[in-house]
């Protein structure tokens, strides 16, 4: 009787555990150095996104018009509200220049169409650099710290994005990470695997705008409460384990 109330602890505590290798990221063999190509997909632009453009070049204070208009629209509030907003059309509306189509390009490629256009408008060696204001990602589920975090660099992965959240939970299915990506009113959902070291050669391991990241709990352990009604469970089997062998023991005494 002792032996299968020891083996019923056992494979209590067992269940309730998660184990080590579940934990470990960019798991594979110590003794081997591997190069990943990472697979970075470039961002296109979209409507409702919000930019920040800014604008170098030699032309004199007195005659950059566009730095001009830029300081009457900016006006020392919060960027958000200042920024060139794509509108449904894909354009933006530049000061002078007017209506520009950046729907569907890159950041390098709007920068360069941009620069060409305030170019021919009169300014000399324009150097254009944009932004993504707009650049949101949320994080929900088994992380320390869920929430909707701002990206400004315009280029994160999921690594840095889990690691902006507070990591993982002791709970959390690293196996399965679920990214929700919404493109052209299409929500795609996508899965990868923070265990494997091969994340870092899938084409989603960098994040775009606008992704939500879920990370549900191990199967394991499905939620605390279950941590919770396993003490329980532990608690009460003591008090019956205790109760037996006092009954054991009195009847052997007898």
């Amino acid at each position: 009787m002792r032996i299968k109330l020891l083996l019923l602890f056992f494979i209590i505590g067992a269940d309730s555990c998660v184990p080590i290798k579940e934990r470990q990221y960019l798991q594979g063999d110590r003794l081997v150095e591997l190069d990943y190509q990472t697979k970075y997909v470039e961002y296109r632009l979209k409507s409702e996104d919000i930019l920040q453009i800014k604008v170098f070049t030699t032309t004199v204070a007195e005659f950059n018009w566009f730095a001009q208009a830029q300081t009457q629209l900016e006006g020392g509030g919060d960027p958000l509200l200042s920024g060139f907003i794509i509108d449904e059309q894909g354009n933006i509306e530049l000061p002078v220049i007017g209506d520009v189509k950046i729907n569907g390009l890159t950041l390098s490629e709007a920068q360069k169409k941009i620069s060409n256009l305030l170019q021919q408008g009169g300014l000399e060696s324009p150097k254009v650099v944009i932004k993504i204001l707009s650049f949101q990602y949320t994080v929900l589920g088994e992380v320390r710290a869920p929430g909707t975090f701002n990206n400004y660099t315009g280029k994160i992965n999921i690594l840095e994005a889990l690691a902006n959240a507070g990591d993982f939970s002791d709970f959390a299915d690293r196996k399965n990470v679920k990214i929700v990506r919404y493109e052209n009113n299409i929500a795609r959902v996508l899965y990868v695997n923070v265990l494997d070291r091969d994340i870092l050669s899938n084409p989603y391991f960098y994040i775009q705008p606008n992704d939500q990241i879920i990370v549900d709990p191990v199967k394991a352990v499905n939620a605390r409460t279950g941590q919770q009604n396993i003490a329980v469970s532990l608690s009460i089997l003591a008090s019956v384990a205790s109760i037996a062998l006092l009954v054991d023991r009195l009847i052997n005494d007898n």
